[in-house]
């Protein structure tokens, strides 16, 4: 393979409890394609949440994610695969984090412990995955035979109320860091903070909410190859509306990135002209499932497109997959 097939999109949006506290957006999120020394198009991709409680947590989370995929491009350049990624690697690059965030702390005058962050790194090439977590955050994925169902890659340490975690900067991060590596064609991951597990997943079932992640894709997989800005927009657009806003205060990061092609090119019809088709295509059928779906039990989405815009904005309707009643509130 001589050119990446993988199409991205990301978005880090500060939570409007950070903006009623004066505090910047403490997530961190990096996407980038590369393609292997064996022609391999691979797809790189790491999230940092920055603790609420650290007063350079969203330093911490920047140097998290910069030196995770750093760490990647490196080893990709000297003619690294996938396949020779395992725990230790993931656990050098860790080590690698808290250097770096040490050398910060004492350039401050104050501990590592200000630099708090969480951080989650997915790598997947044709044949091959490899992930990698410490604290909470969750890492979705689809591979090619299993059609539009999504699988967790690793349940999240806490359960959705419970506020604790383990941040890269402590001392247990190396022990506690959840390694997968996998041989299956993942053609989709998703990378989300816990600002947003609620939206996204199924607490009640363990699961992730397949719903959710179908209307996110959709759209995405009729770009062209490589970082997508409309899909990009779309993503800060729904993550700073008042309908998810009003489900959580937090900071929220998602990262979607898939090499499934939606549309098939037909000739004499601009690229441009068929994602525009994609968007009214899927904002047909995100309007039939609003008016199907009961309105309690499902997670609605709709893409409303701006037909003087070359943009989407991704607008949740509604939210209830079996959650408690004080969870509205």
């Amino acid at each position: 393979m001589s050119e990446t097939q993988w199409r991205y999109a990301l978005a880090s949006v500060v939570g409007s409890a950070h903006i009623r506290n004066g505090l910047p957006c403490q997530d961190k999120s990096i996407c980038e394609t590369v393609i292997t020394a064996s022609g391999d198009a691979v797809i790189m991709a790491a999230v940092s949440d920055g603790a609420g409680s650290a007063s350079k947590a969203d330093i911490g989370a920047e140097v998290a994610c910069t030196e995770a995929i750093a760490g990647l491009r490196n080893y990709f350049s000297i003619g690294g695969e996938i396949s020779g990624i395992d725990r230790l690697f993931a656990e050098d690059t860790i080590k690698n984090i808290q250097t770096k965030i040490s050398e910060r702390a004492d350039a401050h005058g104050v501990t590592a412990r200000e630099f708090a962050c969480t951080l989650l790194v997915a790598v997947a090439g044709d044949k091959n995955i490899a992930t990698w977590q410490v604290g909470d955050g969750v890492i979705v994925y689809a591979n090619s035979y299993g059609a539009d169902d999504y699988s967790v890659m690793n349940w999240p340490e806490k359960d959705e109320y419970e506020n604790v975690t383990v941040f890269v900067t402590q001392d247990s991060a190396v022990t506690s860091l959840m390694f997968d590596k996998g041989t299956d064609q993942i053609d989709e991951i998703a990378i989300l903070s816990d600002g947003i597990q609620r939206l996204a997943l199924d607490f009640s079932a363990r699961s992730a909410f397949s719903p959710f992640f179908r209307d996110m894709f959709k759209p995405l997989r009729s770009e062209n190859p490589g970082m997508s800005e409309r899909g990009s927009e779309a993503l800060t657009a729904l993550l700073k509306s008042a309908k998810v806003n009003s489900r959580t205060d937090d900071d929220k990061t998602l990262i979607l990135a898939s090499r499934r092609s939606g549309i098939v090119f037909q000739s004499g019809v601009e690229p441009a002209s068929l994602s525009q088709l994609a968007m009214a295509k899927l904002q047909s059928e995100a309007e039939t499932m609003v008016s199907d779906c009961e309105p309690v039990d499902s997670l609605l989405c709709k893409t409303n497109v701006d037909n003087n815009s070359s943009s989407s904005v991704v607008t949740v309707l509604q939210c209830g997959h079996n959650y408690r009643e004080q969870d509205y509130i």
